[in-house]
């Protein structure tokens, strides 16, 4: 068995890495003006609003049973767990007025982190009687899964008119837009590292042609 303080220090490192994680997917969102969130810069695939939400969605759906909290909002868990299909396999037809605020998705947002955190903080959860979240699966997989869709971002805002891009990217380069541009690059970064990369699923087998991931928590569904 673990030591003590390793146990506690390798929990400190996943909460940690976990919140930067955030930081990361959040500098990414900040690029957007507000009127973006419900544009679809790729035909085939979800509006932004979706994103914004699905992060946090899939968080609490992987984490909130283990951590023993019931949900406030079992609507929007659905919504952005799965979104919106398209009828009959087509491409989507979702409306921009099918979907919440962005109040409202921020709100959900900001209760789902804060009740994580304060499970995480609260509880020691390498003797939670869930295996998986005892040993730090399960926040692996959280924060696997939200710079995975980083990439995912990054091929999306590519496609994003430049209207809809924050404004302080076309001024002047100092504070908040020096971070903007950093973050640019690195979804350039990833948008070229993404198109020659194998895919990679769970069971450790490459694919080039179908990625895998646990989106909903099954090994055979693509990503939204």
């Amino acid at each position: 068995m673990a030591a003590p303080s390793a146990t506690l220090k390798k929990e400190s490192l996943l909460i940690e890495r976990m919140a930067e994680a955030r930081m990361r997917t959040d500098d990414i969102f900040a690029l957007l003006t507000p009127n973006a969130y419900y544009d679809r810069p790729i035909r085939e695939r979800h509006r932004l609003i979706f994103y914004l939400g699905h992060l946090e969605a899939f968080d609490w759906n992987l984490l909130a049973g283990p951590l023993g909290l019931t949900s406030r909002a079992p609507e929007l868990d659905k919504l952005f767990a799965f979104g919106i299909d398209p009828v009959d396999g087509g491409l989507p037809t979702d409306e921009p007025k099918d979907w919440p605020t962005i109040a409202v998705v921020e709100q959900y947002r900001r209760d789902v982190r804060s009740r994580i955190d304060e499970a995480l903080r609260m509880q020691d959860i390498s003797t939670s009687k869930d295996g998986y979240l005892a040993d730090g699966t399960l926040l692996h997989v959280a924060i696997e899964h939200r710079l995975m869709h980083a990439e995912t971002l990054a091929y999306l805002l590519h496609n994003v008119q430049v209207d809809r891009r924050s404004r302080s990217l076309r001024r002047k380069k100092t504070g908040g837009a020096r971070r903007r541009i950093a973050v640019w690059r690195f979804l350039r970064g990833l948008r070229r590292w993404g198109r020659n990369a194998p895919r990679v699923s769970l069971d450790g087998t490459t694919n080039s042609t179908r990625s895998r991931c646990w989106c909903r928590n099954s090994r055979s569904m693509r990503c939204p």
